[in-house]
């Protein structure tokens, strides 16, 4: 498509308004009224009807070009993007041979990328939270927080963002006849871009999700059911 704007005959303003059209006005006094879609790289992309047309935004007038730059701060703000998660626990475990017992040593080291494939979109400054999640080997129906992580994502368009967590070592016995300690079962994680929004949720196991935020206000060590109920203090052995 040309790099100029639209011929005369259509800036003409629309029989039927959109409700969510804006009158244009080109800096030779043309108009139209149509959807801006998006704005990247000097130039807007605007929706007429059922059309699209990219325009430079230099061939706006100025009362446009600071329409422009108040749709974009509103649309970084309120913008899901698409984006790809990948999280690697690191988890295992395995017995402690430093004596005679069922003993178990447990590690996980949580490494999380994040692939930015929103076209058109940086994703800068945004902040993650991750709760690690482990289950009592006593109580099977009490979990707590064994670790917590903040870190800060950012991601220019089809660009990956990595961040690799501190490495946990723990204790614990999940066999007879001695049950003691808690094991890793899973986590929360929550990201939000600059503005606060929330982009990016997930918990797991499967009965957790959709309590992230719940989980993530829960500070290290906290005990907690299967409800979010608090259940006291958490049993964590570290090595």
């Amino acid at each position: 498509m040309k790099n100029h704007l639209l011929p005369t005959a259509i800036f003409v303003l629309f029989t039927i308004q959109s409700l969510t059209a804006r009158e244009f006005t080109a800096t030779d006094g043309r108009k139209i009224e149509a959807e801006v879609v998006a704005i990247r790289d000097g130039s807007v992309v605007i929706k007429r009807g059922t059309k699209q047309y990219t325009l430079p935004q230099e061939k706006f007038s100025a009362a446009d070009q600071e329409f422009f730059k108040e749709w974009k701060k509103n649309e970084q703000k309120n913008k899901i993007p698409k984006l790809d998660i990948d999280i690697a626990t690191g988890k295992s475990d395995r017995n402690d041979k430093s004596d005679g017992f069922d003993d178990r040593k447990g590690s996980f080291e949580f490494t999380i990328k994040v692939t930015n494939e929103e076209i058109g979109y940086n994703l800068e400054n945004a902040s993650a939270t991750l709760a690690v999640l482990g289950e009592d080997c006593e109580d099977r129906k009490k979990f707590c927080i064994m670790q917590k992580s903040n870190f800060t994502v950012n991601a220019a368009e089809g660009e990956t963002s990595q961040w690799k967590g501190k490495a946990f070592n723990y204790l614990f016995d999940n066999r007879p006849p001695a049950y003691w300690g808690s094991e890793y079962c899973g986590y929360a994680l929550q990201i939000k871009n600059a503005s606060g929004k929330v982009i990016f949720s997930k918990s797991m196991p499967a009965k957790f999700e959709g309590h992230t935020d719940k989980i993530l206000s829960l500070g290290v060590e906290s005990a907690f059911d299967s409800k979010l109920k608090g259940r006291g203090s958490a049993d964590i052995r570290t090595k």
